[in-house]
């Protein structure tokens, strides 16, 4: 097995609801990350010709580095293989069928051997928009399971829904997942880093914190990244304070810290929608101490200044659920 840690991602969503295409979207916005991207069908997955390297009976390698594996086998075996490649990726990502419950691919990541070199890091489920309202049934029960489960909602195809329909179909997510955090798109058209988290982050080897380099017109309007530094330690209560009320536009929040609890060694930050983890990494050895903490937002959602003087401890009052919006 790998000797570092590579996160999972599982992409849910109901037939149709888009999740082929953000699997597409998230291979051609790799830019250097390593992925291995897990599916059950190949021949749902369009890969150009031109970005392909070479195909195996279950594994399609491309000329950026990424690998797609088929589930055919089974997801453990299918993590497993990846894990114990000579060149492990970056992170992993699962696209669940349009009928997977997530809650048995999120048991079955569970597993404790599993967790200690690949941990779930985020569960993203696609909706469709514009056809939430029409499912009923066994197909409603478990779009809503989908949803309940997820850390983060994109809702999908907002060009075929009018203002009414995307206001019903929001107020349904919120109804069955208070708090959740909610992205409108079209084609499935968000920045890589906001489903995984910091492009080019690595748990185990490094962990970069760089700003995100957010390329497409959408995300230049509508996504923004915020990056803290710091040399002192953090407290972990206070850390927990700061994230249990960043506001709801905030979708992801990665970094390695260094806190006063365990000074003498890197600990990992990432927190997706309601689900955040610490994660205890390698000594700082010959390393200067110090936490870099990315937060991904919408556009205008965080102020830089308000969480350092959050961080720093400069009023002990709890801030409203808003107090840092700018």
């Amino acid at each position: 097995m790998t000797t570092r840690q590579v996160p999972v991602t599982l992409i849910t969503g109901f037939l149709g609801a888009g999740k082929t295409t953000l699997i597409n979207r998230v291979l051609r916005q790799a830019d250097g990350l390593r992925l291995a991207v897990l599916v059950n069908d190949f021949g749902a997955v369009n890969i150009d010709a031109e970005l392909i390297e070479g195909a195996a009976e279950e594994i399609i390698s491309l000329k950026n580095g990424c690998i797609c594996c088929s589930l055919t086998g089974g997801l453990l075996a299918a993590v497993s293989s990846v894990l114990r490649r000579p060149d492990p990726p970056d992170a992993i990502v699962v696209e669940g069928s349009g009928v997977t419950d997530p809650l048995e691919v999120a048991r079955a990541l569970s597993d404790p051997e599993l967790q200690r070199y690949a941990p779930l890091d985020g569960i993203v489920t696609v909706v469709d928009a514009a056809g939430l309202a029409n499912l009923d049934g066994e197909a409603l029960e478990l779009a809503q399971r989908q949803i309940a489960t997820a850390d983060l909602v994109l809702l999908n195809k907002a060009d075929l829904a009018d203002r009414s329909m995307l206001q019903a179909a929001e107020a349904h997510l919120m109804a069955l997942a208070p708090g959740i955090r909610i992205i409108r798109c079209t084609d499935a058209e968000v920045p890589l880093s906001v489903v995984l988290g910091p492009a080019g982050s690595n748990a185990g080897a490094g962990f970069k914190c760089e700003a995100v380099d957010m390329s497409t017109a959408l995300a230049q309007e509508a996504f923004e990244s915020i990056v803290i530094e710091r040399s002192d330690p953090i407290e972990v209560q206070r850390l927990h304070d700061l994230l249990s009320r960043l506001p709801e536009r905030v979708y992801r929040v990665k970094g390695i810290l260094h806190l006063a609890e365990r000074p003498q060694t890197r600990c990992i930050l990432q927190a997706a929608g309601r689900r955040a983890s610490i994660t205890v990494g390698r000594p700082w050895a010959d390393e200067p101490p110090g936490s870099r903490i990315v937060f991904i937002a919408a556009k205008g959602a965080l102020d830089r200044s308000l969480i350092e003087r959050w961080l720093d401890g400069a009023s002990m009052m709890k801030p409203r659920r808003d107090a840092l919006v700018a």
